[in-house]
């Protein structure tokens, strides 16, 4: 995902953040190109850390930072991307709408569509069924890993093509 500025005070937008800054408020006078690349690189979830995962995921690093002239030795040539960049601000955070066992009936990484359903909420009080829907078409590509949501919890993320949210960006 991308932007220009998250809204957060991410560390990468430290770096990048000026000159984004500095392009527009300087924009028609003076040409100002991006001196920087700044990225954040966010690997698995907490429940995903194992050593065989961790070693694949530093050769690839390795390999990204060799194919950008970062590091001089040869480059392999760099897979295809499994999806395109979308803009942060088309993320949609879902949110739990009342506690119960929470149980996910899309896989992560599957495309979804708006108005999909993405996990269930079961009352352990009344077993009463909550569905959790997106409103974006997109990715789903984040879910907690706690299995019992609580009333206004972000239980996962949409990653949508289309921007819709405004302000800060790294949150719900």
């Amino acid at each position: 995902m991308h932007a220009a500025g998250s809204g957060g005070s991410a560390f990468d937008e430290s770096q990048s953040g000026v000159w984004y800054r500095l392009k527009e408020d300087y924009s028609g006078s003076f040409p100002i190109p991006l001196a920087c690349c700044g990225v954040t690189i966010e690997y698995r979830g907490e429940s995903d850390v194992n050593h065989p995962l961790a070693m694949r995921d530093a050769a690839k690093l390795l390999d990204w930072l060799k194919s950008e002239q970062l590091v001089s030795e040869h480059a392999p040539e760099l897979p295809k991307a499994l999806c395109i960049a979308t803009p942060l601000a088309g993320c949609e955070f879902l949110i739990s709408p009342c506690s119960g066992v929470l149980v996910y009936v899309r896989e992560l990484g599957e495309e979804v569509e708006a108005g999909d359903v993405i996990a269930e909420i079961i009352s352990p009080v009344d077993r009463s069924v909550t569905e959790v829907h997106t409103t974006v078409a997109g990715k789903f590509f984040a879910r907690e890993n706690r299995r019992f949501a609580i009333s206004g919890m972000s239980i996962g993320k949409v990653a949508g093509v289309e921007a819709y949210r405004t302000g800060s960006l790294l949150g719900a």
